[in-house]
């Protein structure tokens, strides 16, 4: 006859369990190593019925991911901030949509002022997307005004890729975040994907 389990053995292994079902989200991916600088060089925004552009940059993962946040830097105003207007899009490399043209709300942190404008951490936050390994590409815009700009790092991070930061322009039949009017640009948006990889469990226990 088997013996029964011990209710605390039973209690410690239920915990572990949970333990490793558990997944943080975290940083999985950034483009820029130390430091931020300011910039209102190339716009992120406009309505366009009259001119508008969006901004992106590339990012690569070796592994399952499941991506909750983008954290972005961007120059502006705090009366444009305010407004909504926020819209974002995720491409792969191959230009393929993994997520359609989509309003968002964005979470800011004023980090520092550039001349009249303010540099500002900007987060969407609240996501779920599953990514295979690729390369994929992070697409932004404001709907509403031209004062939105990307603000750069000032150094590159180990896994910063080619060809980095490019500008799009739309136009009053073609939204922004859409255009295959591209301008590569020489400097690097500060952005960071945070997220999960998809883990890998042994016998229930949290080891590879």
């Amino acid at each position: 006859m088997s013996k029964s389990l011990n209710p605390w053995k039973l209690a410690a292994f239920a915990l572990l369990f949970l333990s490793a079902q558990q997944v943080k989200a975290d940083a999985l991916f950034t483009n820029w190593s130390a430091g931020v600088a300011g910039g209102i060089l190339w716009t992120a925004g406009g309505p366009c019925s009259s001119a508008c552009f969006a901004i992106e940059d590339n990012f690569s993962n070796q592994e399952d991911w499941v991506v909750t946040d983008f954290t972005f830097y961007i120059v502006s105003d705090p009366s444009v901030i305010a407004n909504p207007g926020w819209r974002y899009a995720l491409f792969t490399a191959e230009g393929s949509q993994v997520v359609a043209p989509t309003d968002t709300a964005i979470t800011v942190t004023n980090v520092g002022n550039y001349d009249a404008y303010v540099i500002y951490r900007a987060v969407i936050t609240g996501l779920s997307i599953s990514l295979s390994p690729g390369e994929y590409w992070f697409r932004f815009t404001n709907t509403q005004s031209q004062a939105v700009f990307p603000a750069y790092g000032v150094s590159p991070s180990s896994q910063t890729i080619s060809p980095g930061f490019r500008q799009l322009a739309g136009s009053p039949i073609v939204e922004a975040l859409l255009s295959t009017d591209v301008s590569q640009r020489s400097e690097d948006w500060a952005f960071e994907v945070s997220g999960t990889t998809l883990p890998i469990f042994r016998d229930g226990f949290d080891e590879p």
